[in-house]
């Protein structure tokens, strides 16, 4: 008993493994590295756990123009095409892989778990190079099983895939750029209104020292009024009341006398 169950988990295990196959999307890779996509190539998303019923099948990566995809044929599609005919096809398939030997689990942060299209650059299997995608353009790429001459699935094809457009380096002006004649007319009119700024502010520190150097002379020339003078035998009075309230006896004497008389 036991070991029909095991044999049933096997097989719905295995149909539903068969079924993901048409349903998958390739996708670039939302993995954070640099050169994701470039102009001759871009980094995909590698399938997890999705050929395992194909293990001994070969797994092609189908790569083609946006337009030309209406056009495809099952036949096409089911034989392998080399990239040296792209410029007449306007498709190509490349890295071959037996289904068995896709993972079942992303090893996270691996290179391993991608896949790099156009990165064999000195093309090592000239058959079917991943050689740089042929031109610029838009593609849209697809996994096909085939077994031999006979395609037994496939995937959906990906979202357009816009590839970058390079710059040639010889096009690149490395020389500072002439500024354009409106720029020199701002330029010329910033220039004068900050000249004009700079008068204004020397005329008012001017104008302001001149006033303070007048103050201070008003200041010193002004004239002191005369000390008051007074005698060591006279009083300054400054009221009446004070004369008659504080006013001191003076004593007389006369020679041949001797009277006082007082004042």
């Amino acid at each position: 008993m036991y070991l029909h169950a095991r044999l049933l988990l096997l097989i719905v295990t295995s149909a539903i493994t068969g079924a993901d196959i048409p349903y998958y999307v390739p996708q670039i890779t939302t993995k954070p590295i640099l050169g994701k996509l470039t102009s001759s190539s871009f980094v995909l998303e590698q399938p997890q756990c999705i050929f395992q019923q194909y293990k001994t099948s070969l797994v092609w990566l189908v790569v083609a123009l946006n337009r030309v995809i209406p056009q495809l044929s099952y036949t096409q599609l089911s034989n392998p095409a080399n990239i040296s005919s792209f410029e007449t096809n306007g498709f190509y398939h490349t890295l071959p892989v037996f289904g068995g030997d896709y993972p079942c689990a992303d090893t996270s942060g691996q290179l391993s778990a991608m896949i790099y299209v156009g990165s064999d650059v000195n093309c090592s299997n000239p058959l079917f190079c991943n050689g740089p995608v042929p031109s610029r353009g838009t593609y849209r790429v697809r996994f096909v099983v085939l077994n031999g001459t006979v395609m037994e699935t496939g995937t959906r094809w990906s979202e357009v895939i816009t590839m970058h457009i390079a710059i040639n380096s010889s096009t690149i002006k490395t020389e500072p750029k002439r500024p354009s004649s409106g720029m020199i007319v701002i330029i010329t009119i910033l220039a004068s209104l900050l000249f004009i700024l700079l008068v204004c502010l020397i005329a008012a520190v001017s104008l302001g020292s001149k006033d303070v150097w007048w103050f201070k002379n008003i200041k010193f020339k002004e004239k002191k009024e005369p000390a008051v003078s007074v005698d060591k035998d006279s009083f300054y009075r400054t009221h009446p009341m004070y004369s008659v309230h504080n006013r001191k006896p003076y004593i007389t004497m006369t020679k041949d006398v001797e009277e006082y008389t007082v004042t």
